[in-house]
């Protein structure tokens, strides 16, 4: 049987362990000050209960309670996989939280600012839920919950390969997210505002998801999803001869779509409604259709166009043509 617990519970700075066979369940206002509550068999929070202060939780966590760290607090159990598996609210701050659990940390509601989450076997962000503030999450980053930067956020694990791989909702806003992982960081929906996506080893949108916005994605650009401007948006490595290496649809619209690449930066299909795509060092197609009106600025090669109005091109394309060209 397990315990149930509905008053307080003032662990301080000792260590306090409760013996039961099943999980027990704190329903009333916890405090540690440096100490150790330790539960055999785990403990829930109950919905409406708190947990504030620093030091460990050695035990399995779930529960809806609401937990605010105050220092440097660690969660859950290494050797259980619902080590740290917890519905509720977790508020980081300006702390460090270590989530210890089997696998990966199942996540809920979590918030940050200026703070470290740091998740040993990965952090999972469910559906519904929202990991959100600004600081630093060490983990590998997966889920399909929402993550919304309010600031300066650094997200995955740049020692793994699936540093980040996540099929959620990023909103970038008009803030600097950066993305680690050993290769491309997998994104599921992107949303920039003026913002930036920085990730050194480059970024891959998946076939069935989008990445819109304005702003910057300052890494290699790889993919088959859908990529939206919504006002000026910059997209590739100038470092990089696979700076824009990109099979999917990009939408330039009426605004101003620059392409960084060491070399020759390589598109899919591409749509434009009276606005300008830019690649000083050119753009291959590779058979993709081009359709719509505005203003290519760079050689293209490959392409199949389809203009529905004037499209010009600023400098000589390999389909014989010889100079400044506008269809129409």
């Amino acid at each position: 049987m397990g315990l149930t617990f509905s008053g307080g519970l003032a662990v301080g700075a000792d260590t306090f362990t409760v013996v039961s066979s099943g999980s027990a369940v704190l329903r009333g206002a916890t405090t540690l000050a440096g100490g150790t509550l330790a539960a055999v068999g785990g403990i829930e929070f109950a919905s409406g209960s708190t947990l504030s202060g620093h030091g460990t939780v050695d035990a399995s966590v779930s529960g809806l309670g609401t937990i605010n760290a105050t220092g440097n607090l660690t969660l859950g159990k290494a050797s259980s996989a619902s080590g740290y598996n917890y519905g509720g609210t977790l508020n980081v701050g300006a702390n460090t939280v270590t989530l210890l659990d089997a696998d990966a940390a199942m996540v809920s509601t979590t918030s940050l600012a200026g703070g470290r989450l740091v998740g040993a076997n990965g952090i999972f962000i469910v559906a519904g839920k929202t990991l959100s503030g600004f600081g630093t999450v060490d983990a590998d980053v997966s889920g399909l919950g929402t993550i919304t930067a309010n600031g300066s956020l650094t997200l995955g694990r740049g020692t793994s390969v699936t540093g980040f791989n996540f099929d959620g909702t990023l909103n970038v806003g008009a803030n600097t997210v950066t993305l680690n992982a050993v290769g491309a960081a997998k994104v599921g929906t992107t949303k920039l505002s003026g913002g930036a996506v920085v990730a050194g080893n480059g970024i891959m949108v998946p076939g069935d998801r989008t990445l819109s916005g304005f702003g910057r994605v300052d890494g290699c650009v790889s993919g088959s999803g859908t990529i939206t401007a919504t006002g000026n948006l910059m997209l590739g490595s100038n470092t990089s001869s696979d700076g824009v290496a990109y099979t999917g649809t990009l939408n330039v619209g009426s605004k101003a779509v620059t392409l960084l690449d060491a070399d020759v930066a390589a598109l899919g299909g591409t749509t434009l409604s009276g606005g300008r795509l830019i690649a000083v060092n050119g753009i291959a197609f590779s058979g993709s259709t081009v359709s719509g009106y505005g203003v290519i600025q760079g050689k293209i090669t490959g392409a199949a166009l389809a203009p529905t109005s004037s499209l010009i091109v600023s400098t000589p394309l390999d389909v014989g043509n010889t100079d400044a060209v506008l269809l129409a």
